[in-house]
């Protein structure tokens, strides 16, 4: 993959292009926006042009570098992830554990690139991978070149990692660059942003969606196999991603969430006075499942605002439910309801799992909605 391969991030891939034409790139970067519009492609995408054996203002696509890099096996890119699941309490065991699950998370990708990994439970990123980091850069990279560092979903890593990391920032090795990728910047210690250059992404239009299932459509895997089963998606389906290419593969391999399903008929049904009733309904709820919800909720207060509009709503599966809420709910009182959902959805984002409660943040969100009459 070359940075002109990228679809849809015409902003920021002139950046930086541009800055490694006048060989000006900062030796941090930071990929800023929602998840699955192409930050980790796009970091590959980088890290390739810094290693390519014809430097440009692009990788070749051809040399053998370039082949490594795309079926992440190159020796001087180096990834980092947030993970969970791994109960180990000795740090090396522990960092051992975790490399494994690692090792296997890229392979899953080598087969398949649509594949993502689950942050179930409370993925973090942990010191001990802050100090794998830190001797690694220590060392002379194998091609004499540099060293790429890619460090996924950067919001995740703990304060003790975020500080030591900031040794990192401050004094950069030379031959180093580091890529960092996160959808809540707004989680970042003011001083790891500081030393950052910031290159926003964006969700794509729906023509630059139009490309990217296109794409799909004809993917291979590095490995020359056909990556994944991916059915050929419907205009329906490429509405209701949003703009994600990322939401759109999870759409077609594994369907929309159930969270939003229970959204469109919560707000169908109206927030009465028993809200413990409504809270109940979900039991104990789990984080994700929480940010699922507030993104159905906002997704069906568009929808009903589009019918109130005189125009197609996206989810055209939930028509009668959203039909049903659009006869209760005014249309001068949508634009207060859907920025209630877009603070709360904004508040979970910024904040974490880890010190949001999802059933007191969900308690309170109610609440607000059922005092504004919804």
């Amino acid at each position: 993959m070359r940075l002109t391969d990228i679809v849809g991030q015409d902003q920021a891939i002139s950046v930086l292009r541009r800055a490694r034409v006048q060989k000006r790139i900062h030796h941090t970067i930071l990929f800023c926006g929602p998840r699955g519009i192409g930050k980790w492609t796009t970091a590959n995408a980088l890290a390739a042009a810094a290693l390519c054996s014809e430097p440009g203002e692009d990788s070749c696509g051809r040399c053998s570098t370039c082949s490594m890099v795309d079926k992440l096996s190159h020796p001087d890119v180096h990834y980092v992830f947030p993970l969970a699941g791994v109960s180990e309490s000795d740090k090396t065991r522990r960092l051992a554990a975790e490399t494994e699950l690692l090792a296997n998370i890229l392979e899953a990708r080598r087969t398949n690139p649509f594949a993502h990994e689950s942050l179930a439970g409370n993925p973090v990123i942990g010191v001990g991978w802050v100090r794998q980091i830190q001797r690694r850069l220590a060392l002379k990279p194998h091609s004499g070149c540099r060293h790429v560092i890619i460090v996924r979903q950067i919001e995740h890593m703990n304060a003790v990692a975020a500080n030591a990391f900031l040794k990192t920032l401050e004094e950069p090795p030379g031959h180093s660059l580091i890529i960092l990728t996160t959808d809540a910047p707004a989680r970042l210690l003011p001083t790891v942003l500081s030393r950052c250059q910031r290159v926003p992404f964006r969700r794509l239009p729906t023509p630059a969606m139009r490309q990217v299932t296109g794409r799909l459509a004809n993917a291979v895997a590095p490995s020359g196999s056909h990556a994944g089963l991916i059915p050929p998606p419907t205009n329906d389906v490429i509405s209701q991603s949003e703009g994600s290419p990322g939401h759109l593969v999870t759409l077609l391999t594994e369907g929309s969430s159930p969270m939003r399903a229970k959204a469109f008929e919560l707000i169908a049904a109206g927030f009465g006075p028993n809200i413990p009733a409504a809270i109940d309904a979900f039991g104990r709820i789990s984080g994700p499942e929480c940010a699922a919800l507030l993104d159905g909720m906002i997704a069906a207060y568009r929808d009903i605002l589009a019918f109130h509009c005189g125009q197609m709503p996206v989810h055209v599966d939930q028509r009668a439910a959203t039909e049903r809420a659009a006869h209760r709910i005014g249309q001068d009182a949508l634009p207060g309801l859907l920025s209630i959902a877009v603070e709360r959805r904004r508040l979970f984002q910024s904040e974490g799992t880890r010190n949001v409660n999802p059933t007191l943040l969900l308690a309170v969100f109610f609440a607000e909605l059922a005092a504004e009459g919804a």
